[in-house]
């Protein structure tokens, strides 16, 4: 299994655990950590994690670009690790007013699925060519995604962890 895998097998349990939080624990917030609650921050990473996989498909498929992987991204895979505070999210990735629980777990759900789908592909991941662009980092490719993917869930599910925790 490779270390991308493992990272989203670890977010994945982390989501399944804070599903069965309280009311209060999922859904509260603490503007000193975070504007968001722990909920909104995994609603956050699923909904980035759909436009993850849609990029790693059209990389699949052939409908991708033949661009090189810039410094920048390359630099931020192998650090493997995203400052706080240093982005907004995009509107298709910012959650929604009266968020439930409900919808969350369908999307949790939903993206388990596809990602459990995906790791049977994963060793020829690497050797596809082509790429897609990331709003911040650049062309990626479809490996690359993976790792970003895992990166970004471990961002969200640290903040969520602290929220929780006030």
């Amino acid at each position: 299994m490779s270390p991308d895998f493992a990272a989203l097998d670890a977010h994945y349990a982390t989501a399944r655990a804070m599903l069965g939080w309280s009311d209060g624990r999922f859904f509260g917030r603490v503007p000193e950590r975070s504007g968001w609650s722990p909920a909104e921050h995994l609603w956050h990473t699923e909904a980035a994690a759909r436009g993850v996989l849609a990029a790693i498909v059209a990389i699949q498929r052939g409908r991708a670009a033949a661009a090189e992987v810039s410094l920048r991204a390359t630099a931020f895979l192998s650090v493997g690790e995203i400052s706080r505070g240093r982005s907004q999210a995009p509107a298709t990735a910012t959650p929604p007013d009266g968020l439930t629980r409900e919808a969350v777990e369908a999307l949790v759900g939903k993206n388990a699925a596809a990602w459990a789908r995906l790791r049977d592909e994963a060793e020829g991941l690497p050797a596809i060519p082509g790429t897609v662009d990331h709003p911040l980092l650049g062309p990626l490719r479809a490996a690359d995604w993976v790792r970003f993917a895992g990166i970004h869930a471990a961002h969200h599910d640290a903040i969520a962890a602290e929220v929780a925790a006030e």
